[in-house]
């Protein structure tokens, strides 16, 4: 081989190494990597100088807070819930309450009714402190002392009574007349006087009222109202609330301390089973009081359906204990079950009234008619609407027509077109009251 030949060959052996330095270094460069400085390109940027585009983290996207024109960091974001979270955490603050027991809520009831209901429908009757202290010291009030013959007015009428094993003053058979076991509230004029009292007497002749109800809704009407619905008291068992004697409210007319007549007394009995006493206190103050004539207002309550004579009566002897009443003008009214009430109370105590006044009388559970001839001594106005559809109209025509028949002084008014109602615009009517106030029983 010649030196030519040789040389090509060493030249050619050289430029191999070269050429692989030179595409390594031109590789680097192509790949975009601006960081690395080459030889020869003074323009390039420096290695420490690094490209903000390139090193920088990306920009957050803010989150923009519920509250307008407010934009708030990722950082602030994610710290928020650490801080709310306490607020909803503490769930042992919603943990309910149990409610209290249903006894004290009955007892807290504000009708006197309901709460004679509750004391002697769930514990045996104790036996009532008033009462032992008058057996054991006699006193005007409470002294019960046997008698026959009625008490001057305003003095009251008092007669022997009984015990039951529960401790409760009963009543007798007959009617009889007991004392209230409790004194009666400082005397005002012109407002409401709750009495209290006899509604801690037990009366065991009452009538249930469940037994009463039964045959309201019968399609049968009873011959008897009374004899069939007695209930006897078992000593130490708990006393049902309508066994017990109506509490009242009374309203002595204005003035009634600076007279010293004796003024007549209105006994109204209302409506249904039972009302509130702020209601039938409510519905009494509308009636008409003659300025020349006033009269002394009673309102019992009652919580069984059917009127007790004997209650009655113990209402009329207490408020006659109490004030002064004209014993010939003693007057009887009612709506209703209290209407029918009248002829009830009425026949039982054929002496005590004056007149009656008995409006939309119910006819259930048995018929009023055959009363007829025990209440036919009495001035009798009544009134019931042609359309009520509660208290039968057809009855009370043929109890005008029984009353007619014997000679009764009996006035009917008839409601044309009239439901069960309109009582107010006979209450406050006062040619109805001066009829009714004109009557005596001894004139």
């Amino acid at each position: 081989m010649t030196f030519n030949g040789r040389s090509k060959i060493l030249a050619f052996l050289g430029f191999i190494p070269l050429t692989v330095v030179l595409i390594s270094c031109g590789g680097e460069v192509s790949q975009g990597d601006v960081g690395a400085p080459v030889e020869g390109t003074a323009e390039l940027p420096k290695a420490s100088a690094p490209v903000p585009t390139r090193t920088e983290p990306p920009t957050p996207t803010p989150v923009v807070d519920p509250t307008p024109d407010k934009v708030i960091s990722q950082g602030q974001v994610s710290k928020e819930p650490e801080v709310a979270l306490p607020t909803y955490t503490p769930l042992p603050t919603y943990t309910p309450v149990p409610s209290p027991e249903p006894t004290e809520v009955v007892t807290v009831t504000p009708s006197p009714v309901n709460t004679v209901s509750a004391t002697h429908t769930s514990t045996p009757v104790p036996s009532p402190e008033p009462t032992e202290v008058a057996t054991a010291t006699p006193s005007p009030v409470s002294t019960v002392v046997p008698t026959k013959t009625p008490s001057p007015p305003g003095t009251g009428k008092t007669v022997a009574s009984k015990k039951t094993g529960t401790g409760k003053t009963v009543a007798s058979k007959k009617i009889e007349v007991r004392t209230n076991p409790s004194p009666w509230p400082p005397i005002t004029e012109a407002h409401w006087l709750d009495i209290q009292g006899l509604n801690e007497l037990v009366y065991p002749n009452s009538q249930d009222p469940l037994i009463t109800l039964l045959k309201l809704i019968s399609s049968k009407q009873s011959d008897d109202s009374k004899e069939a619905q007695k209930v006897k008291v078992v000593p130490g068992d708990p006393v049902p609330d309508w066994m017990l004697g109506y509490p009242y409210a009374v309203k002595i007319p204005i003035d009634y301390s600076k007279s010293s007549r004796d003024y007549p007394l209105v006994v109204y009995l209302h409506g249904g089973q039972s009302t509130l006493p702020e209601q039938n206190n409510s519905f009494m103050d509308q009636f008409y009081m003659p300025r020349q004539d006033p009269y002394i207002l009673v309102g019992p309550t009652k919580v069984g359906w059917e009127w007790d004579a004997e209650k009655i009566s113990d209402v009329i002897q207490d408020v006659r204990a109490n004030l002064r009443v004209d014993d010939d003008r003693i007057y009887l009214t009612g709506v209703s079950m209290g209407g029918r009430g009248s002829y009830i109370v009425a026949a039982a105590l054929p002496d005590l009234f004056a007149a009656l006044m008995p409006l939309s009388s119910h006819h259930g559970p048995y018929s009023y008619v055959k009363l007829a001839s025990m209440v036919k001594h009495l001035p009798i106005w009544t009134s019931h609407g042609d359309q009520d559809a509660i208290s039968s109209y057809d009855v009370a025509t043929e109890m005008v027509a029984a009353l007619e028949k014997l000679a009764a002084d009996v006035t009917f008014q008839p409601v044309p077109g009239g439901g069960h109602g309109g009582w107010d615009t006979i209450y406050r009517d006062q040619d109805t009251f001066d009829w009714l106030l004109s009557h005596k029983k001894n004139p």
